[in-house]
């Protein structure tokens, strides 16, 4: 991304133009400000936050596996448009080894757990992500999907 400068091209549209923008999975990861992924590396720095693997104690969750795989439950804020008319717990499928990590709690729109709480979905005015995948996730990502076309 940056060696083509489409990092410099991303951040002129969320900053400067407010268009609205949805990662997904990895999309979640990249705006962070670092990963420790495959080494150290800078994120877009879109949010204030970063992306660290799982580091629950498997001697005492044995029957969790890393990367986490599957439908798991969201609990999502009551006040998130992302989220809206989903309810108060939705599934949504998962498949990842990293997860975000954020002080700002205003800025997580749900939360998840997989052996520790985990950011399920930011939402931040224009600016959304997810670390589920909505497009894997059946009628509550296509409700997820239709409520960021339609609200931000």
């Amino acid at each position: 991304m940056r060696s083509l400068g489409f990092d410099d091209v991303l951040r002129e549209l969320v900053y400067s133009r407010q268009i609205p923008i949805l990662g997904i999975c990895l999309g979640m990861q990249l705006m962070a400000r670092r990963s420790s992924e495959n080494g150290e590396s800078e994120g877009l720095g879109i949010i204030d936050c970063e992306v660290d693997r799982f580091c629950f104690d498997r001697t005492k969750q044995k029957d969790l596996k890393v990367p986490h795989v599957g439908f798991n439950t969201v609990l999502p804020r009551s006040d998130s448009l992302l989220f809206s008319g989903l309810g108060e717990e939705v599934d949504f499928y998962f498949t990842h080894s990293y997860r975000l990590q954020c002080s700002e709690t205003g800025l997580v729109a749900a939360k998840c757990w997989h052996g520790e709480d985990f950011v399920a979905a930011i939402e931040r005015g224009h600016v959304a992500a997810t670390q589920f995948h909505p497009e894997k996730s059946q009628a509550n990502g296509l409700k997820l999907l239709k409520n960021f076309l339609s609200k931000f």
